[in-house]
This record gives structure tokens, sequence and C-alpha cells, in this order.
């Protein structure tokens, strides 16, 4: 991921966000990987999940510098909809900015 990302600006790390924002550079990669994997288009909309579909969610996993994995399971990318039952929606954007 390294090679898509590493523009020399720099990369920041914030646990304390609530969401979390890939680059347009591996947008693409990320929703068709994301589609073959969960049978659904990737969108940052509400969707319904019955309990067995939100279980095969996949963990998402980052490669990072010096043998570094970081793993996001569904319980930490999905938020559920209080309002709706069994709705949740994505934490992952793949909307993000470029400069």
């Amino acid at each position: 991921i390294l090679q898509f990302v590493n523009d020399h600006k720099g990369t920041i790390v914030d646990s304390g966000t609530t969401d979390t924002f890939i680059t347009h550079k591996v947008a693409k990669p990320f929703t068709l990987a994301w589609e073959r994997i969960t049978g659904r288009k990737y969108n940052n909309r509400l969707q319904k999940y019955t309990f067995e579909q939100f279980d095969e969610l996949p963990v998402i996993t980052f490669e990072l510098e010096g043998g570094i994995s970081w793993e996001i399971t569904p319980e930490a990318y999905m938020e559920e909809d209080p309002t709706s039952s069994g709705a949740s929606s994505p934490k992952v954007s793949n909307n993000s900015k470029t400069n």
C-alpha cells in the first residue's frame, strides 16, 4: 500500500478518530475487493445486514512498513443505526479529498 499512498506529505494515524479515510489511489481496488468478498456494492450509506451477513464481513488489514499489520474488525468499521433494526453503515470512506 505504501507505493500508492507515499506522496512524501506524511501520514497521520489518529486513534481518536471515529472515521477512516483511504486515499483515492486505493479506493477502486478496495471497492472491487469489497464487492468480490461481500457480494455487495461498497458505499457509505446505511445498509441492512442480518446477524449472519454481518458476521461474514471481512477483517480489513493494512500492511504497514516494518512488518506491522493493522487489522480492523467489522465491529470497529461498521456502526449500528439505533433508529433502524439490523442496519449498519461503514466508518471507512473511500471519498477522500485529493490534494
